[in-house]
């Protein structure tokens, strides 16, 4: 019988793929590019055969880790979005890492090594990136000191809504006042490592998807109970209100 590992992540709201993990020596990436990883140090791991490692689509960047979001019905032209090149893939999860690997800057759990890193235009690179066609956004910051240095959306919000937590379908829309208000508080709220925060069950959280003036757009997780943010903050009952049902 097989042995299943999994890569912790935004399991709740965002897919998993399974593949498989053979027997072999693997590189300890250090840095954002493959010659950085080239020159880092080698490990090896004796990986059993019949691994399966559940993987979601991710690329850790300066420290940070960026996930490939599925944009449903946005507008996206992610060639007329990409900007200048800020790296390249030095390692890929899927066909390389065994057992005990943590990601690296550089890493990505599929993107093939050599695979250009790209700014998006618009947007701090600490929030979003291009690589492979797709859309890399971060949901938290180790360096941040609160939302607006996790989030890169001061003044490019069009709307809010409100989605399922069963099947992301439309539920209602944040009354606009309400959701400018929202935004221009949320990003003045202190940052904390959402490791640290309880987000609760599916009973407890809400989820919100704020759509952007760029046809583009960012889900968000709220837990009434706790006030928290998965984005890495707690908020106030004030907050709270302005997300509330009308």
């Amino acid at each position: 019988m097989n042995k299943r590992v999994g890569l912790i992540g935004m399991a709740a709201i965002i897919g998993i793929v399974l593949v498989g993990c053979g027997a072999k020596e693997q590189q300890a990436s250090a840095g954002p590019t493959a010659s950085t990883v080239a020159a880092s140090s080698t490990v090896s791991y004796d990986c059993m055969s019949g691994v399966i490692i559940d993987y979601i689509d991710f690329l850790k960047f300066n420290d940070i880790m960026f996930y490939s979001e599925p944009m449903d019905g946005d507008k996206v032209d992610v060639d007329a979005l990409t900007g200048a090149p800020v790296g390249e893939v030095g390692f890929t999860m899927q066909t390389q890492a065994c057992p005990g690997h943590q990601p690296a800057n550089g890493d990505a759990a599929f993107l093939p090594i050599g695979t250009i890193i790209y700014e998006m235009k618009g947007y701090k690179p600490y929030f979003r990136l291009i690589a492979g066609g797709r859309i890399y956004q971060s949901n938290d910051n180790p360096n941040a000191k609160n939302v607006q240095d996790v989030l890169d959306i001061a003044g490019k919000v069009g709307s809010i809504t409100e989605e399922s937590t069963e099947d992301g379908s439309f539920i209602r829309e944040v009354d606009p006042a309400k959701a400018e208000a929202f935004v221009n508080q949320v990003l003045m709220l202190d940052y904390v490592d959402p490791a640290t925060l309880a987000l609760g069950g599916n009973e407890d959280v809400k989820f919100f998807r704020i759509h952007l003036t760029d046809g583009t757009s960012y889900r968000f997780v709220f837990a009434r109970k706790s006030l928290a943010f998965n984005f890495g903050a707690v908020g106030n009952e004030e907050i709270k209100s302005l997300l509330a049902d009308e």
